[in-house]
Order: structure tokens, then C-alpha cells, then sequence
């Protein structure tokens, strides 16, 4: 099991997205959930050498969760995940996506 470390700036961007998605705080559980025990094996990541990676999330619109991005860092020789960076995937962002 890793250890999850949240940046004051993680726990901001998180609080924001709490107060317009009334079901976010239920991915904020999940996303802990899941990086706690895989967040070498998440689906949809993106590493960036030596130890940073990006996870996009899927969006679930029936539920008001919507897709985000999420930035961390993982340190092996501790066993812990820090936390960086939250944000909500744009529209342009799913264009850049789309055309790849």
C-alpha cells in the first residue's frame, strides 16, 4: 500500500471542483482508493520520466463527475503518492485528445 500526500494546491483545486460537482467528493474517495494500492497500473496514465505522471479520468455525466486530469508524483523508496494537481478536462482538451 502507498501512502497519499495531497499539495495544498491539490486540495484547493479538489475543494473547487466539490462545489460544482455535488458528486465529486465520491471520485475524490476513489481516486485516493485507487492510487493506494496501483498508481503505477491506473488506466489512462501517462508517464513522465523520472516519477510524474498524468491520469485522465473518464466522465460520468449521469452523475454530475466530471473528467479530470490528474497530476502526481510517486515516490518508491517510500511507498507514497503526492498529490499535485487536479483540473477538469475542457472541451478543447477533448478536441486536442480527439485528434491524435
Amino acid at each position: 500500500m502507498f501512502a497519499i500526500v495531497r499539495e495544498p494546491s491539490f486540495e484547493e483545486q479538489m475543494l473547487r471542483l466539490v462545489k460544482t460537482h455535488q458528486r465529486m467528493a465520491q471520485l475524490d474517495q476513489a481516486i485516493d482508493w485507487a492510487l493506494r494500492k496501483h498508481p503505477h497500473r491506473i488506466p489512462n496514465i501517462v508517464r513522465f520520466p523520472p516519477d510524474f505522471y498524468l491520469w485522465v479520468t473518464d466522465e460520468f455525466f449521469e452523475i454530475d463527475i466530471p473528467s479530470v486530469r490528474i497530476l502526481y508524483r510517486i515516490d518508491s523508496n517510500t511507498h507514497t503518492v503526492y498529490l499535485l494537481s487536479i483540473q477538469e478536462v475542457t472541451d478543447k482538451d477533448r478536441d486536442v485528445l480527439s485528434n491524435r
